[in-house]
C-alpha cells in the first residue's frame, strides 16, 4: 500500500512538472499586428472599394461575401474581414480619435511635430492581420500595402500598436509601405528633438489669417449644406485656463458659432467631448469640413506638416 501511494505521489508530481514546463515553454498567442492611420477626417469605406484595393494589392480576384471563391471581403460596414491567401485581415474605419486620452498623450510628447499630429487627428483607419501564425514578412507586406492604398493628405500620422511607434506621413511613405520591410522603413524610432520651425508665430499667424479671410466659404458651405463634418478651431477658456480646440458646428447665429467640443480638453473644468459651446466668429483660428470625400480648410495642419 505504501508503495502504491508513493507511486501515485510520484506520478502526480511528474504530471505537475510536465504541466509547469509546458506552460513555461508555450508562448501566448501574439496580439494582432496592425497599422493605424490617424486621420483629420473620417475615411468613407465600403466593401466594393475595399475589394478593389485588396485585388490591386494581391493581384488575385477578390469577391464580396463569405461565399466568394478565393479572396473576399466580408461585411457591409466596418470592420470588414478579408480572408486573403489563407490569412485573415481586418480593416476598421472609425470616425473618432484612436486614443481615449489623446490630448494627454499629445501633451506628453516632447517632439512638437508629433504632439501636433496627435492633437489634430479626428478619426482612424487600421489594417490588422489575425492569428498566432500571422506574423510572416509576407503578411506584413500585404498589410502595409493595403494601408498604403488608403494613405492621403488627411493622414497626419501612422501608428504601430505592437511597438507603440509612430511614423510620419511624407511624400515617401507610400513607397516605404510598399517596400520589402515596411515596418522598419516607416516606424523607425522618432527623435525627441523638438521641432521649432513648423510652429513659429509667423507660420501660425499665416494659417490663422488665411482661415479668417476665407471663413465666408465655410459659412456658405454650411448654410447650403454642401458637405458635412463642419468644425472650427478656436480658443476656449474656463477659469484661468485656455485651450485651442476643435468644435463641431451645429448652428451659425450671426456673429456666434454654436456646437459641441470635438474632443476632450486637457484641463478645462466642467468640459468634455460633446459639451455644448458657443464661440464668437472672431475667435476662429481654423476651420474644416468634408465635401465629396475631400477635406476643405485645415490651414493650420497644412502649415504644421508642410516641408516636414
Amino acid at each position: 500500500m505504501i508503495l502504491l501511494i508513493l507511486a501515485c505521489v510520484l506520478l502526480a508530481a511528474a504530471g505537475a512538472l510536465w504541466w509547469w514546463c509546458r506552460r513555461e515553454v508555450e508562448e501566448p498567442s501574439p496580439a494582432p499586428k496592425s497599422i493605424v492611420l490617424l486621420l483629420q477626417v473620417p475615411r468613407p469605406l465600403n466593401a466594393e472599394i475595399l475589394a478593389y484595393h485588396a485585388q490591386q494589392v494581391t493581384g488575385e480576384p477578390v469577391g464580396l461575401g463569405a461565399s466568394a471563391a478565393g479572396g473576399s471581403v466580408i461585411g457591409e460596414r466596418a470592420p470588414f474581414f478579408l480572408p486573403l491567401g489563407g490569412t485573415m485581415f481586418v480593416v476598421h474605419s472609425v470616425p473618432a480619435p484612436y486614443f481615449d486620452d489623446f490630448m494627454l498623450l499629445a501633451a506628453g510628447q516632447p517632439n512638437l511635430r508629433l504632439r501636433r499630429a496627435i492633437e489634430e487627428h479626428r478619426a482612424w483607419l487600421s489594417v490588422d492581420v489575425l492569428g498566432s501564425d500571422s506574423g510572416t514578412l509576407e503578411n506584413h507586406r500585404t498589410m502595409a500595402r493595403l494601408a498604403a492604398r488608403f494613405l492621403g493628405p488627411e493622414c497626419v500620422l501612422l501608428y504601430h500598436p505592437p511597438t507603440g511607434r509612430f511614423g510620419y506621413n511624407t511624400d515617401e511613405t507610400i513607397a516605404l509601405l510598399e517596400s520589402e520591410d515596411p515596418f522598419e522603413a516607416v516606424f523607425a524610432p522618432i527623435t525627441h528633438s523638438p521641432v521649432i520651425t513648423v510652429d513659429t508665430p509667423s507660420n501660425l499667424a499665416e494659417a490663422t489669417a488665411e482661415a479668417k479671410a476665407r471663413f465666408p466659404e465655410f459659412v456658405e458651405a454650411f448654410r447650403q449644406r454642401r458637405g458635412n463634418l463642419f468644425s472650427v478651431k478656436a480658443p476656449v477658456s474656463r477659469e484661468d485656463r485656455t485651450e485651442h480646440i476643435w468644435i463641431d458646428i451645429e448652428a451659425i447665429d450671426g456673429d456666434e458659432l454654436r456646437g459641441v467640443l470635438g474632443n476632450d480638453p486637457l484641463d478645462l473644468p466642467g468640459l468634455r467631448m460633446g459639451s455644448a459651446i458657443v464661440v464668437p466668429v472672431s475667435d476662429v483660428e481654423d476651420w474644416v469640413y468634408v465635401r465629396d470625400g475631400k477635406m476643405a480648410g485645415g490651414f493650420s495642419t497644412k502649415i504644421l506638416l508642410s516641408g516636414l
